[in-house]
């Protein structure tokens, strides 16, 4: 499988749980940076617990400006192709799109359980 390098600011339209495993599934890391509601969750699992994604912060506490040179920062942090973080980051990536990937398949985790919970409901009909 090929995973390619997209800088996905899937967290500039939405980052709502759809989107943000549309970009696992993908195999794309994200740049996030939350406002409200479950954003922050996505974005910390994103960041902190597939390590697939960076966030982006303003520099000074309690603050949400965010100066174009904090932004060119990262990205350039976030593109470095050579970079141990960055080749760390894009495995991670490849590793959990496959993981999807093989649960959506026609033998996988997803397909099972469609087809359990289509046969435990025409049980009852």
């Amino acid at each position: 499988m090929i995973c390619h390098v997209f800088v996905f600011l899937n967290s500039l339209v939405s980052l709502k749980s759809n989107s943000t495993l549309e970009g696992i599934y993908s195999g794309v890391q994200m740049l996030t940076f939350p406002l409200f509601r479950d954003q922050f969750l996505n974005a910390k699992m994103i960041v902190e617990e597939w390590r697939v994604g960076m966030r982006i912060e303003s520099k000074k506490q309690m603050e949400l400006l965010i100066v174009s040179d904090e932004i060119k920062e990262l990205v350039k942090r976030f593109m470095d192709g050579e970079s141990e973080e960055g080749k760390e980051m894009r495995r991670r990536t490849c590793d959990l799109s496959g993981i999807c990937r093989r649960a959506v398949a026609e033998t996988g985790s997803s397909d099972a359980n469609i087809d359990a919970f289509l046969k435990d409901i025409t049980k009852i009909v």
